[in-house]
């Protein structure tokens, strides 16, 4: 019978853990990751519905956008801040919506004056409205 000393044990009862663990970790992370987005997203949102100011951006790229085995429709839109800085956004949109618009078009957005790279379609922000008054 082989002995091994406890210092070759440990490390292979390391090496076991990391590798058992290291899947669920990824996992735990990813969560993490999503979860964040998504409150951000929320919060942004709801100040958007608060304080948000509207205005007309142009739809600059029609497209779609392969996600697993489907293709969704995407809008690519830009507008100018009173600052004069240019803002740029894609979005996944409805078949309906893709279909209403068109490259050169306006498209409704609301935007927070103080920091205009939080912005969103102006019918996105009625919806979250809504939905914050049921709360």
């Amino acid at each position: 019978m082989e002995y091994f000393s406890p210092a070759v044990l440990g490390s292979c009862y390391l090496r076991a853990m990391i590798s058992f663990l290291l899947p669920f970790l990824l996992i735990a992370l990813s969560i993490a990751c999503w979860l964040f987005v998504v409150v951000k997203r929320g919060t942004e949102f709801k100040k958007l519905v608060a304080s948000g100011v509207e205005t007309l951006a142009t739809i600059t790229v029609k497209t779609t956008v392969r996600m697993g085995k489907k293709r969704r429709p995407a809008l690519t839109y830009e507008f100018t801040d009173p600052t004069g800085t240019a803002h740029k956004r894609r979005v996944f949109v409805t078949n309906a919506v893709y279909e209403r618009f068109q490259e050169g078009g306006a498209v409704p957005v609301v935007y927070l004056p103080e920091k205009a790279s939080v912005n969103a379609l102006k019918w996105d922000v009625e919806d979250a409205k809504g939905a914050l008054t049921k709360i």
